[in-house]
């Protein structure tokens, strides 16, 4: 057994890794809710300025620390323009191959994950097996990007993106662990 669950989890994540590219490098999924800036010039030479270090900026500018701004934040949020940014002031480096072996050591974990709760689970049919396995990419959908749309503003068109590829991601990871681990 738990030589199937390793072999068909890596696997299962190898084929998540491939999905991922042609969710983003064949399909308009990747750049769903993205825009591109008219002229940066006058926003990165302030970014440089009023953001020294790493990290999400809120905009307007908001001091969690301190209560009796928050109402004037709200207002400020309100009436726009309002958002985050995340910020690298010494950049960033593109897609690396580091970047790359990174997410596919990140997707083999979600397939060695996913193998082990179905090699766990009642003997079912194959299209449940699936089904269960796809329900994973939804659960992280709702845990992560269904948040990040609720609290902090992502685009529908991102969040709805990125709904479609984890969901059909893991369903495709289904598809191989429910064939390693049929009855």
């Amino acid at each position: 057994m738990t030589k199937k669950v390793l072999v068909s989890g890596v696997l299962a994540g190898i084929v998540l890794f491939f999905w991922g590219f042609v969710s983003h490098m064949l399909l308009p999924i990747g750049t769903a809710g993205f825009h591109v800036l008219s002229d940066d010039t006058a926003l990165l030479d302030s970014m440089a300025k009023v953001a020294p270090e790493p990290g999400i900026y809120f905009y307007p500018r908001l001091d969690p620390t301190n209560q009796a701004g928050m109402e004037a934040w709200a207002g400020k949020a309100a009436s726009g323009p309002s958002g985050l940014i995340i910020h690298r002031p010494r950049g960033g480096t593109g897609m690396t191959p580091r970047l790359l072996v990174n997410e596919l050591v990140s997707n083999i974990a979600c397939g060695l994950a996913a193998a082990f709760l179905l090699a766990h689970l009642r003997p079912m049919s194959f299209g449940r097996r699936v089904a269960c396995v796809a329900l994973l990419g939804a659960l992280a959908w709702l845990a992560v990007d269904f948040s990040q749309w609720n609290w902090y503003g992502f685009p529908a068109a991102y969040t709805l993106g990125a709904f479609f590829d984890q969901t059909v991601g893991f369903a495709l990871m289904g598809f191989v662990l429910a064939r390693a681990f049929r009855d």
